[in-house]
């Protein structure tokens, strides 16, 4: 990964297994699934910096994969709580969120805060 980590980040501990999971993202296969673009680096690396942006230290590793429109994806489901952060090229951060009520909230944003937020309930 191309992007640094911010002080404060370089002992969390979701770090080391989401940078691991991230390399193994399809960066050099086209049409992996059905059709969808191989993932673009400079995408996985924005979504990187959203979650050192948002996570607190002690949150567990996320589940990474990749998106069909060539991004990536972090996602939590623990505690009754789903949360989904997607970044894809040329696309603004886009979100999903449940509390467990089986009621999902999803937006396209640039603003972390809400996502910081979320990121405190899966801890």
């Amino acid at each position: 990964m191309s992007t640094k980590l911010p002080g404060k980040q370089s002992g969390a501990a979701w770090l080391k297994e989401t940078l691991n999971r991230m390399e193994t993202l399809p960066f050099n296969k086209d049409n992996w699934s059905d059709g969808a673009k191989k993932t673009d680096r400079k995408a996985v690396d924005h979504l990187f910096e959203v979650l050192a942006q948002i996570l607190p230290d002690n949150a567990p590793a996320p589940a990474i994969v990749p998106t069909w429109l060539g991004g990536a994806q972090a996602e939590w489901h623990r505690n009754g709580v789903n949360l989904e952060i997607s970044v894809n090229p040329d696309k603004p951060v886009e979100y999903y969120f449940s509390n467990g009520a089986g009621e999902w909230e999803g937006y396209a944003c640039d603003a972390l805060a809400k996502l910081k937020e979320y990121a405190r309930s899966i801890v």
